[in-house]
């Protein structure tokens, strides 16, 4: 009976060894994918100030949500916690915010 016990145990261990690394990944590729995208607009910034001499983006800010934030919107959503319905479900893990000033725009109206 404890071998059986034990080797439950085993398993579970590596089931959890797994789901760990599996995750690693995940948040990896989103990572590598914030990068990818960040890289991508400050070139577009680049080419914008060289062609036009102006820089429409003031800051680009990226963010990945915590595994407790995660966690917690699948259980609002009632989901079980997976990888799976992470990343079929969470639509937002991976973010970017721009803030981008524009020059006044002349709308034609008057008082």
């Amino acid at each position: 009976m404890s071998t059986m016990k034990s080797e439950q145990q085993v398993e579970a261990a590596v089931k959890s060894y797994e789901d760990v690394d599996s995750w690693k990944t995940v948040i990896f590729l989103y990572n590598a994918a914030l990068k990818e995208v960040g890289t991508k607009l400050e070139i577009l910034n680049d080419e914008f100030q060289h062609v036009h001499q102006y820089n429409p983006i003031e800051h680009i800010k990226t963010r990945i949500k915590t595994p407790e934030s995660i966690v917690k919107k699948l259980k609002r959503y009632g989901y079980e916690t997976s990888i799976e319905n992470m990343v079929r479900y969470i639509n937002d893990i991976a973010g970017v915010r721009l803030i981008c000033s524009l020059p006044p725009i002349y709308t034609g109206w008057q008082r």
